[in-house]
């Protein structure tokens, strides 16, 4: 996830994220640092994890040092992770209420200033379940009962 480094393809890319594909992000053991996520680990779903990719969304067209100020700001910050719980309900098909916050927590990532400044302004969203809570398979479509409120 955190590769930027370039891969020359010759084949399409049609429909390549439809099924299960290297390409496509799923599910992840993150290490915790003290105040940030110091490395994603990504396995398989159906081993014990506590996060998964739900979506990206676009931010506004910003400078990447005003959106870095503004990521750091914790108003932004909160809004940031609206958005992302907001994602992850569509994505596990739970509702948008006052309980979603109470169901899962929220990460986010994005890309490198150079790409930034190359017009993707995607923040990638992750659900979170915290350190002492696992599951062994995806979330995707899971309802309620997946995504119980805690």
């Amino acid at each position: 996830m955190d590769d930027y480094n370039f891969v020359y393809r010759m084949a399409s890319l049609k429909d390549a994220l439809r099924a299960a594909s290297p390409l496509r992000y799923g599910c992840f053991k993150p290490k915790v640092g003290k105040d940030y996520i110091d490395a994603l680990n990504e396995l398989p779903c159906a081993r014990p994890h506590n996060a998964e990719y739900v979506g990206t969304y676009m931010w506004a067209n910003v400078l990447y040092a005003a959106f870095i100020k503004m990521a750091n700001d914790k108003k932004t910050n909160d809004r940031v992770h609206a958005r992302c719980r907001e994602i992850v309900a569509k994505y596990v098909k739970v509702p948008v209420d006052r309980n979603l916050r109470y169901r899962t927590g929220t990460f986010f990532s994005y890309v490198a200033e150079e790409d930034w400044n190359a017009g993707n302004r995607g923040v990638r969203c992750f659900l979170w379940l915290g350190e002492d809570r696992t599951v062994s398979r995806s979330l995707k479509g899971a309802g309620t009962r997946g995504l119980p409120v805690q």
